[in-house]
């Protein structure tokens, strides 16, 4: 993945720049993929990942001011991924507990 002009790139993508932020998220997409791969729903795993990460996207974009870089093109990179993987992990976790708790029916 190259880095150069990646600040360039999330500065235009904050100031609402729509390429720019479609072409961020491209450049992240793979590796929410990676990611969300280890929370997918065994019986529907092709689309809990797909769902994910597009839930994961749409995330990133919403609170894309709310991220801030490093110094150089590499670290803003870095810490930009790291970011928008922790999303991931956070809604991945959220939908695995949600699938696991029991729902609670009405006594009858």
């Amino acid at each position: 993945m190259v880095s150069d002009g990646f600040r360039d790139l999330l500065r235009k993508a904050q100031a609402g720049d729509e390429t720019a932020a479609e072409r961020l998220l491209t450049i992240v997409r793979q590796h929410l993929a990676q990611s969300a791969q280890k929370y997918a729903d065994f019986g529907q795993a092709m689309e809990s990942t797909s769902d994910l990460v597009q839930e994961a996207s749409l995330r990133v974009w919403q609170r894309l001011d709310q991220f801030r870089g490093g110094e150089s093109d590499e670290e803003c990179l870095a810490m930009f991924l790291a970011w928008s993987v922790q999303i991931v992990n956070r809604l991945g976790l959220n939908a695995k507990r949600d699938r696991a708790t029991q729902r609670r029916s009405p006594a009858r």
